[in-house]
C-alpha cells in the first residue's frame, strides 16, 4: 500500500468522542486523480482504551481473544470472524476456537456482550465485536505518497547505447568463441589467417584445458606427440573406466593407448574375407 494517513483535528476529535476503546477508520487507498480508489479499513486504539476499565476487567486470555477478533476487520469496516478462521490464527482446533468466541460473547461490559454471535445467510455462525467495544469513525483522509525523483529517466536511445557499451562484442570475437565451444573450424581459417595445423593445435589445447591439464603441460603434450593423437585420446577417454581421468588422459597420450574396448563393441569392425580384406554383404 503506497499511502500515508493525513489526520486533521476534526477527525481526531471524532475519535475522542466515540467513547469506545477501539474504532474502525474507513479509508480510500491508492486513490487516483480520476476518482478511483481501493476501499480499506483500520482498527485503532482510542484514548478511551486507557480510561474505560476494559483492560482491568478482562482476563488476559479474553483480552487476547478480543484483540484477535479485531484483526478480522474487512475493507467495508465490518468485523466478522468464523470459528475456523479464529482457530487457525491461534493454532487450535475449530471446536476450541468456537469455545473461545462463545466465552467472549458471555462476557458483559457496560451492559452489553463484548462480542455478539450472529448467523450469516449460508448458516455459518460468525462473531463480531460489540458496538460498545468497537466504534465506527467513518472515513479518514488518505493521500498517496508523493515520490520525488532526484533523477531524470533515461530515454530509449540512452538505454540502447548503454546496453551496447556494456554487453555488445565484436562479431568476429563472438563467432570465434562459438566455434571454439562447438569444436568447429575457426572462421578466420577461411580467410587464410591461420593454418590447418594451427587449428588442430588450438583444438587439442582446448580439449586438454577442459580436463584441467595445466597450460604448460598441455603445450608440451601437443608439441611432443602431435595434436591428432591428443584429440583422438581426448575423444576416447570417456570410454575408458578411469578413476582419475586427467592422469589416464596424459598416460594414453604418452603411450598411445589403443581404441577402448567399449568403443569397439559399439562400433564393431566389418567381417573379414579369407584373404584378409573386408567383405561386403
Amino acid at each position: 500500500m503506497n499511502a500515508a494517513f493525513t489526520t486533521t483535528p476534526q477527525s481526531m476529535s471524532r475519535v475522542g468522542r466515540l467513547g469506545t476503546p477501539f474504532a474502525v477508520l474507513m479509508a480510500r487507498l491508492d486513490a487516483t486523480p480520476d476518482g478511483h480508489f481501493r476501499p480499506g479499513s483500520f482498527v485503532v486504539f482510542t484514548e478511551s482504551l486507557r480510561a474505560s476499565g476494559i483492560l482491568a476487567e478482562l482476563a488476559p486470555d479474553s483480552l487476547r481473544d478480543l484483540l484477535l477478533l479485531l484483526t478480522f476487520a474487512k475493507p467495508d469496516g465490518d468485523c466478522l470472524a468464523t470459528a475456523d478462521g479464529f482457530a487457525a490464527a491461534l493454532g487450535v482446533t475449530e471446536s476450541e476456537g468456537r469455545s473461545r468466541l462463545k466465552r467472549l460473547a458471555d462476557i458483559r461490559w457496560r451492559g452489553a456482550p463484548v462480542a455478539a454471535s450472529l448467523k450469516s445467510p449460508p448458516g455459518v455462525e460468525t462473531y463480531r465485536p460489540s458496538p460498545t467495544v468497537l466504534g465506527l469513525l467513518g472515513e479518514l483522509d488518505v493521500k498517496e505518497e508523493e515520490r520525488r525523483l532526484d533523477y531524470r529517466p533515461a530515454g530509449r536511445a540512452a538505454v540502447t547505447a548503454y546496453s551496447r557499451a556494456q554487453y555488445a562484442r565484436p562479431r568476429a570475437e563472438v563467432e570465434r568463441q562459438i566455434a571454439e565451444m562447438n569444436g568447429w573450424t575457426d572462421p578466420e581459417t577461411a580467410q587464410g589467417i591461420v593454418t590447418s595445423d594451427d587449428v588442430l593445435d588450438r583444438d587439442a589445447l582446448r580439449r586438454l584445458g577442459r580436463f584441467g591439464v595445466p597450460d604448460a603441460r598441455a603445450n608440451e603434450l601437443v608439441r611432443r606427440y602431435g595434436a591428432k593423437r591428443v584429440i583422438k585420446q581426448a575423444e576416447w577417454i570417456r570410454y575408458r573406466k578411469a578413476r582419475r581421468p586427467v592422469a589416464m588422459l596424459i598416460a594414453s597420450i604418452e603411450r598411445d593407448f589403443g581404441e577402448p574396448e567399449a568403443l569397439k563393441i559399439r562400433n564393431p569392425l566389418p567381417p573379414r574375407a579369407p584373404d584378409g580384406t573386408a567383405s561386403s554383404s
